[in-house]
């Protein structure tokens, strides 16, 4: 079974990409892994613009290090929600948010 995930962005090739530009990926294919029981033998991003792929899958140190991760967002956001307490994150995303033009946070 295989994970693709169609890509509008600048291609990247393989060395180029790092465990944050897999997180996503690697996401999907440990929900397959503990929710589904699926194993998954390739993970791809397939590039629209010049119609390439770049092919991986997550080693169980990957796959751990990212089931860390996913816990520990989780509980920061159990804590967050306890407390009401959302501090703001600008970053690049904020183009692309609703409250753009009110948010005294945004970064454009």
């Amino acid at each position: 079974m295989q994970i693709v995930d169609y890509k509008t962005g600048k291609p990247k090739d393989a060395e180029k990409l790092d465990a944050e530009g897999k997180e996503q990926l690697l996401l999907y294919q440990l929900a397959m892994k503990q929710a589904l029981n699926k194993k998954i033998d390739n993970l791809q991003f397939y590039y629209l613009d010049n119609n390439t792929e770049v092919n991986f899958l997550g080693t169980d140190k990957e796959l751990k290090e990212m089931e860390e991760k996913t816990i520990e967002r989780i509980q920061g956001i159990q804590e967050a929600a306890k407390s009401g307490h959302f501090p703001p994150k600008p970053s690049q995303l904020c183009g692309f948010c609703d409250f753009k033009e009110i948010c005294e946070f945004r970064k454009v």
